[in-house]
């Protein structure tokens, strides 16, 4: 008998086969209103048994049925009268009406009396010949159960405060669990349930209110936990604290062990451990789910009947991905938190733009930005372990493993919206508002809950000390405030608190800076505690913003008049010496080049390294990139013009010229006059308070004759105004001059030359065009307006364009990298489309097009590099530039060469379904994060819901199957998808390529091909992937037109003698099967064997050669470590219990094949494992429930997907906690 989950408004059970049944329940209680609902649905309740979805309807009264299974709905069930609640189960539909119920036949049909109550009746269900009724009634929580036959009345109790909001009902341990209310704190209830139908005594949790409220409970499939509506998990055995799911369940189903939980309108799916591994949103919200089979089918409120259903693949349930990285030079942001990390790398979060960006001091630079989903409360890093760690307001906690990856993955969950997080070594420290006060959680690094403590306290920080082993915190929430420690052992668990002797809130300002060595404890306010006794022995002279150790010294900050001081303090605390930085808001740290301050300048934040004497050693740039250009080459007397320009700057800047002939300007655009001939270096200067930056461009001044007319009246004539997408016509005209030449700026950034230029504007608006005419005599300048107007079409802009980076945390330096302009406006532009993409320096020729929207680019280089697009169309303009940082490539990297993919048939006609299976296979120990875009062939559809994955996220998305996941050594990943063959021409190659690339991005490739040639096939083995064996049976057919007499075989496509190559071998029609068929040999066995079929007709004319493949196989596979645990840290094997030997057990199995692969890890109690469990294999790594076992040894294999068994390891089941089994060394 399974689990019986009574919810309101949804229920959802994935992949069960027996009764599923939920309830919902409206209470109006005097003292207590009930939780508002996640969306209203047009039916009472819905449940389902077998395969068979039922939606209870009270106006008109009927029961809608959908079969899962088909996907069909049935005929509804119309009622009598108006239904308050109901139940399904093998024998009947059980419906009550206010207070009665009855029951009819699964069809309908023939109503029986049951029962009536006092109460209306809320809630029914059914365990074995027992119908339980649930007619609560406040204050009383109220059930009766009778003979579901008989209407007999077996029991009927109340409870009061107890009563009985969406119940769920474990039928294996006989107990119904449900969340009361009408009392505060509201609690977790459970209800014993005597198998001979009497009702046994209600308790709730040891708690007591210490987790969030919520209305309704639902059983994992093992009944051993339940989760409420507000998503905290609870032992079925005890109610005490297993875990969370970091938000609200709504609704709830099961893939086997692996829960998927409706929250709002998202379906989420999460790891047996309860991590969170992809998320999808329908088009429509559910409201109700259930699952079957690779689907989910989502139900929500709509149709003629009320109630719609919509087939949702679980390949959707994609992990989110990060937004595009954002680059920090130049960006004006304060960090929400600043972690220093090993290798003197600062990470700083910023909420405001979901990222973490990365300062190295060894590279005076930022590094590749970590692009986050969405924005947590708390940051923080243990060095232990070079890891980060962020906390959501939702609960949910996340790691980025640093040594292996910038890609933040799911660490665990915290039952409310953690208030503070902090490292103590290795372990994860989690401050949370659950319990009395606040609640104290530690971590292991593998994401299990070490240690809970309440009766604690909130703080703004948290602050670990290494040579002590204690965390030290204010208690910010209570007054008075007071400076606390609190011990963290080396196991991770919470041990003894102290607070000062003072107990008063004097003194206690942040920041919290611990001694190195755990001596001492410097507070904001300047006072220096005693590290254990928490005693004050001294204080400074001032209050401090920040303070830090270097070489045993003590060195602080103090914020003054908008400046930063840096302290450096004596062994008595007298102050010895005081630099200034002009910097706000800043923080000290100390490094292994001395001390770095990170400040603030005009709201950039600027970097500076010390030394232990103060001395500035480096300071980071406030001004980026200035540019100089200038408009030469030019003759003496002409006037040539000069600009600058910085990419980013703050605070006031002023700009000067040198040019280069002892005379200078102020100014970012100025003009000069070169008397002499000859090469200048003009330099350009631009500083503000902090910094000045140069830059230089060369001018050519070529000589000129002296007796030139002077110029005089220079005018501008134009046939302005003109239409976007014209050509406007500029002429410069004399009244004496000559020798002239002619310098035109069109004032949309354009230069031209020559007394006429003609110049197409790609944007509407007034422009000023400018031309100076020059000769030996002196130079004089013009200008005249320019206005275009739109064009009769209306033409529509371009918006704002953006650059998308190329994909990947880290870009690498000879890789191929693309680039894409997002175009923002929500209409369509007009065409055509002008992508001017400039490169550092380098500009690129312009692209007309769509085609132009995207640029493939491969930097020779390592550094960080600038890339901006120039976008246009007739009526508009759009700038924009990013800044790409691109790394050498790393001597270690993972090698897919020998990946391969292979089609189950090589000759193909319409109608023919065609599975594709890739191995990749990675032959180097750097494990390879792969992302491969599969393109389906020519003359193919895609077969709905066919693509599986041994591990990682599959998807069809349009034309292509795209897979994401890890690739290690020894483990290749399996993807296998399906397509149906559409008519083509005979000779049609139907070739499907995909391409790999890791997290270098370096590519592989791999592809299949079949050939479109009707009524011709060749398979091995009727179309196996894998075999052991080195003979296999070769299968055939031909086109009955061709009058086919002979047929050939060989392992060589060129049918060579060296390929096991057959004579002509007449057909039979009666027998079209060819045994014992020797596979070739290969140097390497990864490889598929590929053999060729050729046909004979008889007019001599051959047909083909036709072919297939097969992986051979022959290596056992390997253990690499077998493991069996208790699941509850602490408890204890009874070994005189023999049923019970391996109850709360779970086995955990790391195996590894290189050719075929792990197909399934089998378990069985007898050496020869006559009777099994099976358990397939995702990737590496099994983690299951071990098998209920009786004996007292436990035998372990791995079988991979050619058939072939590892050697068997036993597992002695004694009395231990944990067995460990390292079986062979990697």
């Amino acid at each position: 008998m399974c689990a019986v989950n009574s919810k309101f408004p949804r229920d959802v059970r994935f992949g069960y086969p027996k009764l599923i049944v939920a309830v919902s329940i409206w209470f109006l209680y005097l003292l207590m209103q009930p939780a508002t609902l996640h969306a209203q649905t047009s039916w009472l309740q819905s449940k389902a048994h077998g395969d068979i979805a039922y939606f209870l309807f009270a106006a008109p009264a009927r029961i809608e049925r959908y079969d899962l299974a088909t996907a069909a709905w049935l005929t509804p069930i119309n009622l009598p009268e108006t239904p308050t609640a109901f139940a399904v189960d093998g024998d009947g539909i059980y419906v009550a009406f206010d207070r009665r119920v009855s029951r009819f036949s699964l069809a309908g049909s023939g109503e029986t009396p049951l029962e009536n109550t006092a109460e209306t009746i809320t809630d029914l269900f059914t365990i074995n010949e027992f119908l339980y009724i649930n007619h609560s009634a406040y204050p009383y929580g109220k059930l009766t159960s009778v003979n579901k036959v008989t209407g007999i009345t077996i029991d009927s109790k109340s409870y009061l405060y107890g009563m009985l909001n969406g119940l769920a009902v474990a039928p294996s341990i006989g107990k119904a669990f449900a969340r009361n209310s009408g009392i505060s704190p509201s609690d977790i209830v459970q209800v014993l349930l005597n198998a001979d139908g009497t009702l046994g005594t209600l308790s709730d949790s040891p708690y007591h209110g210490d987790y969030p409220s919520a209305t309704e409970a639902f059983l994992f499939p093992d009944e051993s936990r339940v989760v409420d509506s507000a998503g905290i998990v609870y032992s079925t055995s005890d109610l005490t604290y297993r875990n969370s799911f970091a938000g609200a369940v709504d609704d709830i189903a099961f893939a086997g062990a692996q829960p998927i939980v409706l929250r709002d309108d998202m379906l989420v799916a999460y790891s047996d451990a309860l991590l969170e591994t992809g998320s999808y949103r329908p088009a429509q919200a559910p409201q109700a789910i259930y699952g079957h089979g690779e689907q989910i089918i989502a139900f929500s409120t709509g149709s003629t009947r009320g109630v719609e259903a919509t087939a949702i693949a679980l390949t959707l349930l994609t992990p989110a991905a990060p937004g595009a990285a954002v680059d920090p030079v130049g960006l004006l942001y304060t960090p929400d938190a600043i972690l220093q990390g090993n290798g003197d790398i600062l990470y700083l979060l910023s909420k405001t733009h979901r990222s973490l960006f990365r300062w190295s001091l060894p590279a005076r630079a930022y590094l590749p930005t970590i692009a986050l989903n969405e924005a947590p409360s708390h940051a923080a890093y243990s060095a232990a372990t070079n890891r980060l760690y962020l906390a959501y307001p939702s609960g949910k906690l996340t790691q980025i493993r640093l040594d292996e990856t910038l890609v933040e993955a799911p660490f665990a969950n915290s039952p409310q919206t953690p208030c503070g997080l902090a490292t103590a070594g290795e372990y994860l420290f989690v401050c949370d508002p659950t319990g009395a006060w606040v609640s104290h959680f530690t971590y292991h690094p593998n994401g299990t809950l070490i240690d809970q403590v309440d009766w604690n306290y909130f703080s703004q920080e948290y602050q670990w000390n290494v040579a002590n082993r204690k965390l030290y915190f204010f208690r910010d929430d209570t007054s008075p405030n007071d400076l606390i420690w609190e011990e963290i052992d080396s196991d991770g668990n919470i041990g003894n608190k102290q607070d000062s002797p003072y107990h008063d809130s004097t003194g206690f300002v942040h920041p919290i800076r611990v001694a190195p060595d755990g001596s001492i404890v410097v507070l904001g306010s300047g006072r220096i505690y005693d590290a254990s006794s928490l005693s004050q022995i001294d204080a400074l002279s001032n209050n401090i913003a920040d303070a830090a150790w270097y070489n045993g010294q003590l060195y602080t900050i103090r914020l003054i008049n908008n400046q930063t001081q840096v302290q450096r303090w004596g062994a008595t605390y007298g102050l010895e010496k005081v630099v200034e930085l002009p910097t706000v808001s800043s923080h000290l740290y100390a490094v292994s080049e001395g001390l770095l301050v990170v400040g603030n300048y005009g709201g950039l934040l600027r970097y500076s390294l010390l030394n232990g004497e103060l001395a500035v050693l480096y300071q980071s740039p406030t001004l980026f990139g200035l540019e100089a250009t200038n408009s030469s080459p030019a003759t003496v007397g002409q006037s040539v013009l000069f600009q600058s320009a910085l990419a980013k700057g703050v605070g006031t800047i002023t700009y000067q010229w040198d040019f280069g002939d002892g005379t200078s300007a102020s100014g970012k655009m100025v003009g000069h006059v070169y008397a002499e001939r000859g090469l200048y270096t003009a330099t350009a200067r631009a500083w503000n308070a902090v910094e000045t930056i140069t830059a230089t461009t060369t001018v050519s001044i070529t000589g000129s004759g002296g007796s030139d007319t002077p110029i005089t009246g220079l005018a501008i004539t134009t046939n302005s105004p003109t239409q976007l997408g014209s050509t406007t016509h500029l002429t410069a005209t004399l009244e004496g001059g000559t020798n002239v030449s002619y310098q035109w700026w069109l004032g949309d950034g354009t230069v031209a030359t020559g007394a006429q230029v003609s110049h197409i504007y790609t944007g509407t608006g007034q422009y000023t065009a400018t031309v100076t005419a020059t000769n030996s005599q002196g130079s004089l300048s013009a200008v005249a307006p320019v206005e275009i107007h739109p064009n009769d079409t209306q033409c529509v802009g371009l918006g704002q364009v953006t650059i998308q980076p190329p994909t990947g945390p880290i870009l690498y330096a000879g890789n191929l990298l693309r680039f894409a302009v997002l175009i923002n406006e929500p209409g369509t532009p007009t065409p055509p489309y002008f992508f001017h993409w400039t490169i550092d320096d380098q500009q690129l020729p312009v692209a007309v097009g769509d085609e132009g929207a995207t640029l493939d680019y491969t930097f020779a280089e390592a550094g960080t590099h600038s890339v901006s697009i120039n976008a246009s169309n007739p009526c508009s303009v759009s700038i924009t530039s990013i800044a790409v940082t691109v790394q050498p490539l790393p001597a270690d990297q993972p090698d897919l060469t020998l990946s391969t993919k292979s089609v189950t048939l090589a000759n193909v006609e319409a109608g023919d379904i065609l599975t594709y299976t890739i191995h990749l296979r990675n032959r180097h120990d750097v494990a390879g994060q792969i992302s491969l875009t599969d393109t389906l062939p020519a003359a193919t559809v895609y077969v709905l819901n066919s693509a599986q994955a041994s591990d990682g996220a599959i998807t069809a998305v349009g034309e292509t199957i795209q897979w994401h996941g890890t690739v290690i050594s020894g483990t290749p990943a399996l993807l296998t998808y399906a397509v149906e063959v559409q008519p083509a021409p005979v000779g049609t190659l139907l070739t499907g390529v995909g391409v790999a690339r890791d997290q270098f991005g370096n590519t592989t490739q791999v592809k299949a091909s079949s050939l479109y040639n009707s009524g011709y096939r060749l398979t091995i083995n009727q179309g196996a992937l894998y075999t052991n064996q080195p003979t296999v049976s070769l299968h055939y057919s031909w086109d009955p037109a061709d009058a086919i007499q002979f047929v050939k075989f060989s392992n060589d496509g060129g049918f060579g003698d060296q390929g096991d190559t057959t004579d002509w071998i007449a057909v039979n029609t009666a027998s079209t099967t060819y045994g014992d068929w020797p596979l070739a040999g290969l140097d390497n066995s990864l490889l598929p064997r590929t053999v060729y079929a050729l046909f004979r007709a008889a007019d001599g004319s051959q047909h083909g050669p036709f072919q297939d493949d097969i992986i051979l196989d022959t290596l056992q596979p390997k253990l690499l470590q077998v493991t069996l645990v208790r699941e509850a840290a602490g408890s204890a094997v009874n070994a005189t219990a023999a049923d019970e030997r391996t109850a709360d057990m779970r086995l955990q199995v790391t195996a590894s094949d290189e050719n075929s692969g792990i197909a399934a890890i089998e378990v069985s109690a007898s050496a020869n494992f006559a009777t099994k469990s099976s358990y397939p294999m995702r990737g590496s790594s099994l983690d299951v429930a071990a098998p209920a076992i009786t004996a007292e040894r436990l035998y372990v294999r791995a079988v991979d997907r050619a058939g072939n068994y590892s050697a068997t390891h036993p597992l002695a089941i004694n009395g231990s906690v944990q067995i460990f089994l390292p079986v062979v060394s990697r």
